[in-house]
């Protein structure tokens, strides 16, 4: 059964590809009108996908928003949640997820000067004396480290996909950090691959992919009229996975730390790996976050209908530009 859904998929995104071909787009979207919200991550110059899929191409990024530009109707996220759509047009939000650098460098500039309204959510690492997220921290030591690594006394070694996985635990150390959900398992597997030699922050080929923004950048890009930051949590923590009470904290403690820094008031929640629950929305309500995102298909279906949380639509480079197309539309 899973073979034979591969062999569709592979199929459908062939054939996907082959109307792109011969221009014929207008079928793939096929006159049908969507309202989605859009997630992006990185934005590079060469669409490298040797460390992951979340980083877009310059080039290709800019393809993308003027082709949404002149086909959609694109809104803030805050009109988005309040059904300002106009019903002629399919109605698109976007967002940007972690807040690196490159948003500043390649993005923003581009956001800005074709008037597209975006927001960035950003967590509060800037607060702290870590500069890395972890799953950036992740996949480039993965990349560079080939011997296995043992935290917490399991054994992980790489995977045909680059990864390192514990046959153990049978899973890979990313899903396990997930599970785990807080930050001193995360802070263990720093220490492990660094106490290996791994360190590439003074490398500049390595920037694009894990840098982010200063409190001074951010500042800066929320004063644009079209981008503006919001929440991304405070640690990127798998918040569903730890105490309500330290989830809570993170989000206040978010809050405070963009409220400070921008002097004006956070109402925009993203949660870091779609991470959340029944119970955090309420808490995320009260503490004053009128707008929460989900992403890539994990808000849960009791949540269809509650009108404080939506979810979004990943683009990544690990499928083509009309195949993406395609998921946006269909």
């Amino acid at each position: 059964m899973q073979l034979q859904k591969r062999i569709s998929n592979k199929l459908r995104r062939t054939l996907v590809d082959t109307l792109s071909f011969f221009k014929l787009e207008s079928i793939i979207i096929g006159g049908k009108k969507v309202n989605k919200i859009i997630m992006y991550h990185g934005v590079d110059l060469h669409e490298t996908k040797l460390f992951n899929s979340r980083f877009i191409g310059l080039d290709n990024f800019k393809k993308q928003i003027l082709f949404l530009k002149k086909h959609t109707n694109i809104i803030s996220l805050q009109d988005f949640f309040e059904e300002k759509f106009d019903p002629k047009k399919s109605n698109i939000a976007i967002t940007f997820d972690d807040g690196f650098l490159n948003n500043y460098k390649y993005a923003v500039p581009f956001l800005n000067e074709q008037k597209v309204p975006t927001t960035i959510y950003v967590t509060g690492l800037n607060e702290t004396q870590y500069d890395i997220l972890w799953p950036d921290f992740l996949d480039i030591s993965s990349y560079i480290h080939t011997e296995n690594i043992k935290i917490e006394e399991v054994i992980y070694q790489k995977n045909t996909q680059g990864k390192y996985f514990s046959s153990e635990l049978n899973k890979t150390l990313n899903e396990v950090i997930k599970l785990k959900g807080n930050y001193e398992f995360k802070l263990k597997v720093f220490s492990e691959f660094e106490n290996k030699g791994i360190n590439f922050k003074e490398n500049n080929n390595y920037f694009d992919y894990w840098k982010l923004m200063s409190n001074e950048q951010l500042i800066e890009v929320d004063k644009s009229p079209y981008v503006k930051i919001e929440s991304h949590a405070y640690w990127h923590n798998n918040l569903a996975n730890i105490p309500l009470i330290e989830a809570e904290k993170e989000l206040i403690d978010s809050k405070n730390y963009l409220e400070n820094l921008l002097q004006r008031e956070i109402t925009e929640l993203a949660y870091p790996d779609s991470s959340y629950s029944r119970e955090l929305i309420k808490v995320a309500e009260k503490i004053g976050y009128k707008y929460q995102l989900a992403a890539d298909g994990y808000r849960f279906d009791d949540d269809f209908y509650d009108s404080r949380i939506m979810d979004r639509i990943g683009l990544y480079p690990s499928v083509s530009w009309c195949n993406q197309m395609y998921t946006l539309f269909k």
